[in-house]
């Protein structure tokens, strides 16, 4: 054992203290080697450039350079005197890995039966530094360094140093799209430990089957998820939506990630078991052929935001959903239905379910469709009703015609806050009018950009601090 540990430790101080690619004679000489030259272990770890290892000519050069880290951390836990190894935190190279690995005393509980036992402090002195290299580098934005801590961290098996090290530092949650699979089995060891993640953000990303289900507890334990631009698959969403339906997840965001209307249907059958409160799924090329799973999904979950903005969802698959709004196990609060090209054969059974008493929608956008005049006209008779319950209000395709309607619907609507009209059709003829609503209703803030006013009109509203214009 005692010769055993002897190479080991000269070994590890040739590869720490030779730093070019080649070693001479007397290199080996200064680092203990001597008793070894000549013999065939040497040989096999060292290439030698001449037959006759113990000529003071022969030079030496390392076979692996994996096998030159992995000496390196081996002789740093047997020869207390080794501290330049450990001497940055905010330098990470890959003999720490072996030595985050060799840390775990079942990891390296064959290799000390054949060296010795590890020194304990020199065990310490890892996990202080493995500690520190954490405080220092997680709170920062460079995505790199936060894979190598991470992985770091994997590679110690150490539940309780996740936690020293990271639950003591203020780890900051930045993106972490393009991971490889091994950032997302440290991502998940670390997540595990922890016991739950506030924030998990995969944003751009092209996950994999096989990535989806290493990150399975990640998605279990995250609070919020974005998974924004991403490239979302059916493989991967079947397992994201196990996730969910068995996590405690309460807001995820979608948009962009052109799902399709197969994934949106598995994700939709998870949420109806989940305790998702927020979901956004904006342009995820949802049809109304998912229109009777959302529907089923709102009646059944307890999700309050909905986020259908920019996806071609048009009539038909409003009207299904429309029913589910209507009912008393619907609990959705919060509707964007921005840019779904929808038209004014729409409004009468949306209207209706406005006025519903089990109605519970506060906020909703409709902006950016065709409702034309007439089917303004019908969402602003739904506001006159002691049932409605809507606080935030966008619309679309309002004239100066409809104005005196709309302001009267307003006035009689108690819960109205917000009334965002922009992109309209209104003109300076209409502003006395909406100048008379904000003065009549103060707590009224009222949004009128981008319609067809004039500057001669701006000085009237400029009077009101609660029009933007």
């Amino acid at each position: 054992m005692e010769m055993a540990k002897e190479l080991i430790c000269g070994l590890g101080k040739l590869a720490e203290q030779c730093m070019s690619v080649t070693c001479t004679h007397s290199d080996l000489i200064r680092c203990g080697l001597q008793p070894f030259l000549g013999s065939q272990i040497l040989s096999d770890i060292l290439r030698i450039s001449t037959d006759d290892a113990t000529s003071s000519d022969a030079t030496f050069s390392f076979m692996s350079p994996i096998f030159k880290d992995f000496l390196r951390a081996v002789s740093f836990y047997l020869d207390y005197n080794n501290h330049r190894i450990l001497k940055t935190s905010m330098e990470i190279h890959d003999y720490h890995f072996f030595l985050a690995g060799l840390s775990d005393p079942m990891q390296r509980k064959l290799l000390e039966t054949a060296v010795g036992l590890f020194n304990s402090g020199q065990l310490s002195k890892f996990h202080s530094w493995l500690m520190r290299t954490a405080a220092e580098l997680l709170p920062g934005m460079n995505k790199t360094n936060h894979w190598q801590v991470l992985r770091l961290l994997h590679h110690t098996l150490s539940p309780t140093l996740v936690k020293q090290s990271v639950g003591s530092c203020k780890w900051r949650l930045i993106g972490y799209g393009g991971m490889q699979e091994a950032d997302c089995a440290a991502l998940a060891f670390v997540v595990r430990c922890l016991g739950e993640m506030q924030h998990l953000n995969l944003y751009m990303s092209s996950l994999t089957e096989e990535q989806a289900e290493k990150l399975m507890s990640v998605f279990r334990l995250a609070k919020t998820i974005n998974l924004d631009q991403s490239s979302v698959n059916v493989s991967v969403m079947k397992h994201f939506a196990r996730a969910l339906k068995e996590g405690q997840a309460t807001e995820v965001s979608l948009s962009h990630c052109k799902l399709g209307d197969e994934a949106v249907k598995i994700l939709c059958s998870s949420i109806t078991h989940s305790s998702l409160h927020t979901l956004n799924l904006w342009d995820c090329c949802v049809t109304p052929a998912c229109s009777e799973v959302l529907a089923e999904m709102l009646t059944v979950s307890k999700l309050c935001v909905l986020n259908l903005g920019a996806n071609e969802f048009n009539d038909e698959g409003l009207a299904r959903l429309i029913t589910a709004l209507g009912t008393s196990m619907c609990t959705l609060q919060n509707l964007c239905l921005n840019d779904c090209q929808l038209t004014g054969s729409c409004c009468p059974a949306l209207s209706a379910a406005l006025q519903s008493e089990h109605c519970s929608l506060t906020d909703l956008d409709l902006s950016v469709n065709e409702l034309d005049e007439s089917g303004a006209l019908l969402i602003c008779e739904a506001l006159k009703s002691p049932n409605c319950s809507l606080e935030n209000l966008e619309m679309v395709d309002l004239t100066d015609a409809c104005l005196n309607e709309l302001c009267d619907a307003v006035m009689a609507c108690g819960s109205l806050t917000n009334l965002i009209l922009k992109n309209n059709n209104l003109t300076d003829v209409s502003v006395p009018r909406l100048v008379e609503l904000v003065r009549d209703r103060p707590v009224l803030q009222l949004n009128v950009q981008y319609n067809d006013f004039s500057e001669d009109v701006f000085e009237l509203m400029d009077s009101y601090e609660t029009i933007r214009y």
